[in-house]
């Protein structure tokens, strides 16, 4: 499962890093500032260099994807026993169980990252939008807010209700 996981982690790295290109080469081939915000008549709200727009959405996911990278790696040396879980005598009884969980929980950690990742790409495509003069109205960044909040809860939700179950009834 894990390997899965870092595939699609892979993925969504790749994606980021295409839509940005499109985005920054689409914005400096126009040698126009990019617009980030725009009102219901198309008129630019914000705009920024391209440069520091490109910069900083670098900076931002290569900084994000290496904290998560980090997170993944203590995760891996962090002693199990020192965790409240439930189930902690299934989890804890032998390595077997003791490997699955680690896999579990930087399985949990790398799928932070994809979700993140992809709402970063969407976030690129909407900018590539607002500045092709397709969309900006600020219900829509609400609701891109929403969403990643919506999916963050269920990333949370989702250990709490994995960790409560064996792996005899997780796979069954």
């Amino acid at each position: 499962m894990l390997r899965v996981i870092r595939f699609f982690k892979a993925v969504s790295m790749c994606l980021f890093i295409a839509s940005l290109g499109v985005v920054y080469y689409e914005i400096t081939n126009d040698s126009k500032m990019v617009m980030l915000y725009s009102d219901t008549q198309g008129r630019a709200l914000f705009r920024i260099e391209p440069a520091l727009f490109f910069y900083a959405s670098a900076g931002f996911f290569i900084l994000l994807n290496l904290l998560i990278s980090a997170a993944v790696q203590l995760v891996g040396k962090y002693p199990l026993s020192k965790l409240a879980l439930p189930q902690r005598d299934f989890w804890l009884k032998d390595a077997d169980s003791r490997d699955n969980l680690r896999e579990v929980l930087q399985s949990w950690v790398h799928f932070l990252a994809i979700i993140l990742n992809c709402f970063l790409v969407f976030l690129m495509i909407k900018i590539w939008l607002i500045n092709r003069s397709q969309g900006g109205k600020p219900i829509e960044y609400l609701a891109y807010i929403l969403a990643l909040f919506a999916l963050l809860t269920i990333w949370v939700g989702f250990i709490f209700y994995r960790l409560r179950l064996r792996k005899v009834e997780f796979i069954g």
